[in-house]
């Protein structure tokens, strides 16, 4: 994207105004998503079945299934 990491904090936050997200989680499988949720101030799920890294020690889940099952369990 033009912007990178900026314009996807963005695009989370106007994601979040209309739809009223109490606890919204950001998924991604990239160190730039990782910043990108950072710097919109939200949680953040490694989606280990991608193509990137995490580079801090937050949830990583091997598959779609184990992310849902993963927010089931956070509430």
């Amino acid at each position: 994207t033009p912007g990178g990491e900026i314009d996807v904090v963005e695009d989370v936050r106007q994601v979040d105004k209309p739809f009223g997200l109490k606890k919204p989680v950001y998924v991604g499988d990239t160190a730039g998503d990782e910043r990108a949720a950072q710097l919109a101030g939200i949680d953040f799920i490694h989606a280990g079945y991608g193509f990137g890294s995490s580079t801090t020690r937050t949830v990583s889940c091997p598959s779609f299934p184990a992310v849902v099952e993963h927010l089931q369990d956070i509430g």
